[in-house]
Formats: structure tokens, sequence, C-alpha cells
């Protein structure tokens, strides 16, 4: 049996206020009923809801009786609009009727009582935004997200999909051509008391595998491990507004990566390196990566205009290449395209020191699928070596002058 909570209002103006005192007074009622007479009560039955932090709990509400009737208040609007509105789990409160089979709705605006009453709570399941994939001609639901009538997709809802990886971006089509409206109110009605078209349809990408999704130099620059996959070009010229300081300052991989950079289509351009630096002094490996482990994947990406500008004398053994120090056996490259200028300006005394490539200082994988003929070695500059480019266009052979 269902438990009853009761409020007791008065809705005779100053009256009011002198009965709410009188509650606070501690009065029975049978000194209420004799103050002010009998009252009417009704009973909101919010059935399964929740309300005023309860479960399943009838809610009274009393009025004191007036001629022609009284108005019943609407919970959570008007005189209650300091409550909460009935919930329910799963369900949108379609309306209040004034019987339990809900074919007598209640109008707040105009229905009055003049007798103790019960109004129903009518509960609807919520209409569902559906998040799809399309595999092999089927489409395959993963979630949905729960609305009332006439809301809208929030873009905060994102759907989860175990070993792959959102490309955050919702399609109206099972062909991912229209993007999704996220003004777009959901379709279903309720007309008559009947729901229509309870769910909305809504496509996805993906990509299989985990990724961090870059956008920027930022999102570039904040990546140490995992895979890469670009969502757009990066331009590091780019300045801060109103200045002539660059906006992303890339100081050149020291670590190794073996992760997959898929740049979808997109170019990175424009970085240039001064090395050695405070931050890199001590690096045994550099280049835009510091070395491409085995089982690196670099696909449809382009790495425009690069240059690297060495100045070093510390007396370390080095691997400098511009796309990485060292490329380890085992690397796939495809449809990888660099370009740029590695600029050797002074160096240690002893040739011995440097495994010197235009590609990279040690590269120990097949370069089919990386295009690397936009690179040039400068060395107008170096006065303490002779800079030679061997015939595998990659090797770079120092000797003292």
């Amino acid at each position: 049996m269902k438990k009853k909570q009761v409020f007791l209002i008065v809705l005779l103006g100053l009256a009011a206020a002198a009965f709410l005192a009188a509650c606070s007074g501690g009065m029975t009622r049978a000194d209420l009923e004799k103050k002010y007479g009998d009252w009417i009560e009704v009973t909101y039955d919010i059935g399964e809801g929740t309300w005023r932090g309860r479960d399943n709990v009838d809610v009274s509400y009393r009025y004191a009786p007036k001629e022609g009737g009284v108005y019943v208040m609407e919970p959570g609007k008007g005189e209650l609009a300091d409550s909460a509105d009935p919930r329910r789990t799963g369900y949108f409160l379609e309306g209040w009727y004034a019987d339990a089979d809900f074919t007598d709705r209640w109008d707040f605006a105009t229905d009055k009582t003049t007798t103790d009453c019960t109004i129903y709570a009518r509960w609807l399941p919520n209409f569902r935004f559906t998040f799809y994939y399309v595999e092999d001609g089927r489409e395959i639901e993963i979630s949905s997200r729960e609305v009332g009538e006439g809301e809208t997709l929030p873009r905060t809802a994102t759907p989860t999909r175990s070993g792959y990886t959102f490309l955050e971006q919702c399609y109206s089509d099972p062909e991912l051509k229209t993007p999704w409206d996220y003004s777009t109110p959901h379709i279903g009605k309720v007309v008559n008391g009947v729901q229509t078209d309870l769910e909305m349809r809504v496509y996805t990408d993906w990509i299989e595998g985990e990724y961090k999704l870059v956008r920027n130099g930022d999102d570039l620059l904040s990546m140490t491990s995992g895979n890469i996959y670009l969502m757009d070009n990066i331009d590091f010229a780019e300045t801060l507004e109103g200045s002539d300081v660059r906006r992303y300052t890339w100081i050149g991989d020291t670590f190794g990566f073996s992760g997959i950079f898929r740049g979808n289509g997109h170019t990175i351009k424009n970085i240039e390196l001064a090395f050695p630096t405070m931050v890199t002094g001590r690096a045994t490996e550099y280049g835009l990566f510091g070395s491409l482990k085995s089982g690196a994947q670099l696909i449809d990406v382009t790495f425009e205009n690069v240059k690297i500008t060495v100045n070093d004398t510390a007396g370390w053994r080095r691997s400098l290449g511009l796309l990485a120090g060292i490329v380890e056996e085992g690397v796939t490259f495809r449809n990888v395209a660099v370009s740029g200028e590695l600029i050797l300006e002074k160096l240690y005394e002893d040739p011995e020191y440097y495994q010197l490539g235009l590609i990279a200082g040690e590269l120990d994988s097949d370069t089919t699928g990386l295009d690397c003929t936009g690179i040039r070695l400068v060395t107008d500059n170096l006065t303490t070596h002779t800079a030679r480019l061997e015939a595998d266009k990659n090797t770079i052979t120092l000797t003292r002058k």
C-alpha cells in the first residue's frame, strides 16, 4: 500500500497566513476545522514516480473550501514552483487525469473541485535518440539517449563502442553524408494520448582502435604515446592574436613513437626547430620524431616545410634526421610526404659522433609509401665540416675540413 504525504494549504488570502501560523502553533485538525471549517483534500497519485524526494508516495494537499470550488495547484509550477517536477526514470509525465484510466485529462487552468478528489499522473516511455553504426549494410544499435517530447539531442550525448574511437560526428543518414543538426527536436508526439515515432535514429562514424583525436597544435603537442587521428590541418606559423608570437611551439621529439599516426589526408606545416636546446641538449635521437619504433605506422599525412637547424658542439653521440633520429625496422609508411630543410650550421669536431640523414640518421625500414623528394640539405654556414649526400638520398657523410 502506498504511503501518503500530506500538506495543508489554504487559498483564502490573509486567512492563509493565519492558517499556516496556526499550523505552526500545533493546532489539531479539530481545532483547524472549528476555526476555518472543513477542507478539501486533493491527492496527487504519482504512480511509480518520485516527488518531493520520495518514491511511489501519494502527496495530498488540503485546500480551504471556496464557493464554486477550488483550483488545484500543478506540481512544479505556480505556487508549487519551489518543488521539483515529479519524475520517473525512463519516462516523462504526459499529464494529469481525473481518473485512473486516463480518459479525463485535468486542466489546471480551468478545472475546479468542490470535494475531496484524486488526480493521477500518467507516465509514458521517454522518446529516444538511438545511436547506430552501419556495418556490411546492416544498421546496428549502440545505445540511446532518452528525452521528453519536443526535446533535442544534447551535444554532450556521445556513444561508446568497445575497440573503436568515435569520430565525434553524428549524421542523420546511414551514408554519413548529412551532419546531425542539434537544433532538431525529436519528431515523436503524443496525439490523443497515443505516442508516435518513439525513436529517431542517429548514425555515427568510427575508426577501429583507440585514438587521440587531434584538431590543433595543442592537441598534437600533448601526445607522448598512443595513436593519433588528425582531424584538421595544423599550421605552426599561426600566431597569437595581435602578436607575432607563434601559437604552437614544437621543440622536436626526443621519445620513440610506436603507434599509428593517421593523418586523414591533412597537412602539418611550417614547423621550425633549433637543435640542441636546454630541453633537447642530451637527446641522442632527434627529428620530428625522436625515433619511429618497430610497428609504428604513418598513414595519409603530409609534413610540409619543416626546418631543423643544427648548432651542436656538445660532444654527444647523435642520430639526426628531419623525420626522425632513428627509423627502426618494421615501420610502415602509406601515402606520407615530408618536405623541408635540414640545416647544418655547427657540429662537434669529430664526425664519428653523428649519424645524419635527410630522412633519418639510422634508416632501417623500407620507405615505400614515403615521399621525401622535397627535403633539402643546407650547409651554407657550415665551416668546420664538409657534408655529402650519398646515393641512397638519405645518408649524409661528414668529413672534417
